[in-house]
């Protein structure tokens, strides 16, 4: 899978700036600042080109996950080229028979002597799955070791290499990882979002066995915030679009002028239209705010009922920030393209 002409340039910028571990601590290479300037980063990105900045939003998710649950020694080997963006990553939920209800997954991890795992099983919906961005790819699995308890109890989560690196983190072989397929879409297509069969595979445990969705809920909390995101940053450029055209048309007149024509902003519907999509706005991205610091609360409360409160926060608002802001990026778009 290739991507569009100057995406592999620009992530090489974007990431040798240091935009990809804006959040990571600073011996993983990292900048180690606070939450909320990742968000501010990933809503310029989404207002400009969203496709491009699933790249970087799937890795940074990848990163938070591996940071905070994988061993030490995955965190030596795997961080450091996640975050220089010579690596990219990714979250493998969805099967062909299972996508909300994760308890019926099938891809089996049968453990091997070395301490790995054999991975087989195949999963769709893999945003970015596939490309040439990086020199290599990392998949976060959700898999089912053999004689593991039924439903979501069962569940592990593992770390597949598309490339599997020596212990200093130097490329060795390839990974028996294929691409099946990527999808068709309406949108987001310089977003390869692909089928990925994994065939034996090598893997590793990302922290405790049968704890796997609870290691996975980190990275889906934050690709919940990060769709979110996608949506305030829609709807600021639709926002933004129309305030500019609407400074521009000339349509009929303000009855305070004696102008032939005024600007179509000095009629009431449209101011009207205009404050009603900043208000939605900046309401929004309020509240993403107030999620971004509970996820900063979290990393660095010492007192653990607060840091169990701002856990509970974040579990209640993610998915309602996901939902809310894309239908009210909906809802804007429209109102913007009719002014």
């Amino acid at each position: 899978v290739i991507a569009p002409k100057g995406f592999k340039e620009a992530y090489k910028v974007f990431a040798e700036n240091g935009w990809q571990g804006i959040k990571v601590k600073e011996q993983y290479g990292g900048q180690e600042l606070p939450y909320i300037m990742n968000m501010f980063l990933d809503e310029m990105i989404s207002s400009t080109n969203m496709s491009f900045g699933l790249y970087p939003g799937l890795t940074a998710n990848a990163i938070d996950a591996i940071e905070k649950s994988a061993s030490d020694e995955l965190k030596q080997i795997y961080l450091p080229h996640l975050v220089s963006g010579k690596w990219t990553g990714t979250m493998n939920l969805t099967e062909p028979q299972c996508g909300t209800d994760l308890g019926l997954s099938k891809t089996m991890a049968k453990p091997n002597q070395d301490g790995s795992y054999s991975i087989t099983g195949t999963k769709i919906f893999i945003t970015c799955g596939e490309h040439d961005l990086s020199e290599n790819i990392i998949h976060l699995v959700l898999a089912r070791t053999p004689n593991s308890p039924d439903g979501i109890k069962g569940i592990s989560l593992f770390l597949v290499p598309k490339i599997i690196p020596k212990n200093d983190g130097t490329l060795d072989k390839k990974n028996n990882v294929q691409c099946g397929s990527i999808e068709k879409k309406m949108g987001i297509k310089a977003s390869p979002t692909c089928v990925m069969h994994y065939e034996d595979a090598k893997g590793w445990l990302v922290g405790e066995l049968y704890k796997g969705m609870k290691a996975m809920f980190i990275m889906m909390n934050g690709a919940r915030l990060f769709v979110g995101i996608q949506g305030i940053g829609i709807s600021e450029t639709a926002y933004q679009s129309a305030l500019h055209y609407s400074k521009e048309r000339l349509q009929g007149k303000s009855p305070n002028t004696k102008n032939i024509a005024d600007p179509i902003i000095v009629h009431p519907e449209i101011r009207k239209n205009l404050m009603f999509m900043k208000s939605i706005n900046d309401g929004i991205r309020g509240l993403m705010l107030q999620a971004g610091i509970c996820f900063d609360k979290i990393d660095l409360d010492k007192d653990e009922n607060e840091k169990r409160a701002s856990e509970n926060l974040i579990a209640l608002l993610t998915p309602i920030l996901k939902s809310f802001a894309t239908d009210k990026a909906m809802e804007i778009t429209n109102n913007a393209l009719q002014i």
